[in-house]
């Protein structure tokens, strides 16, 4: 269920006008944290990220 769910975010995310107000949502609905990083490979530039200095578990994909 929470695999199916993480799958899905980056869809919800790129839908939503605020993806940030979408991951805290995401949050709150898991009771949990999340994190995100945003990228642009050609440049290295972060364009959004969200709990990016949080460390996560090496299997939350």
């Amino acid at each position: 269920c929470i695999i199916s769910l993480l799958a899905t975010l980056p869809l919800a995310v790129h839908a939503s006008p605020q993806p940030l107000e979408q991951i805290k949502q995401s949050e709150s609905q898991l009771s949990g944290r999340v994190g995100m990083i945003e990228m642009d490979l050609a440049s290295g530039r972060t364009l959004t990220a969200w709990r990016a200095d949080e460390r996560f578990p090496m299997m939350s994909t």
